[in-house]
């Protein structure tokens, strides 16, 4: 392969990064209606028009964008005999800090029902459909919607509102029975 086509590659591997970045900024902040392409473009300081050559649509950039980080695998790669502590960690010990949210762009976009079938699906697969392979039993399946309808009042309540206990105890304590709640699910 010729320098200039690594160099060509390169470029449109990070111009291509760079859309993603915008997108699920701008996606979070203002939801699929409400951010446009222009100005997606314009954070990422290409031309408009890279959109639709690299992504297709914007549909496709919001898939780009915002669906890879709509994932549970990363808690479920461990031992299912502590996952309700891992989620409970997650929520409860320091939380990231997150310039791009994959739930405040589903919830701003939530409108939108062509983005809501995609989110749809994703969490279908990704989480309730991942989750309900890792545990055992018949119903194994109503667990796993269980547990991610937990997880996604928590997820608003906690991280997206902020709603958290003021005291070390109360949040200690809330996060022992998310834990404890979570592990029931999962045990059966």
């Amino acid at each position: 392969m010729m320098a200039q086509e690594k160099t060509r590659r390169r470029d449109s591997e990070a111009t291509a990064a760079a859309i993603v970045a915008a997108a699920a900024e701008l996606f979070s902040q203002r939801g699929y209606d409400g951010a446009s392409t222009r100005e997606i473009a314009d954070r990422a300081g290409v031309n408009v028009a890279l959109i639709s050559r690299y992504f297709g649509s914007k549909e496709g950039l919001f898939e780009a964008s915002i669906l890879p980080m709509l994932s549970i695998n990363r808690l479920l790669s461990h031992d299912m005999a502590t996952f309700g502590t891992r989620i409970a960690g997650y929520y409860f010990d320091a939380l990231p800090e997150k310039t791009a949210d994959p739930i405040l762009a589903v919830i701003r976009s939530s409108g939108n029902e062509a983005v809501r079938a995609k989110v749809r699906d994703r969490l279908r697969e990704r989480f309730v459909n991942a989750i309900a392979e890792k545990l055992d039993g018949a119903d194994a399946k109503t667990r796993a919607v269980m547990i991610v309808m937990v997880l996604s009042g928590v997820d608003l309540m906690v991280r997206v509102l902020g709603v958290v206990p003021e005291h070390d105890s109360e949040r200690a304590a809330l996060k022992e029975r998310l834990a404890e709640d979570i592990q029931k699910l999962v045990n059966g």
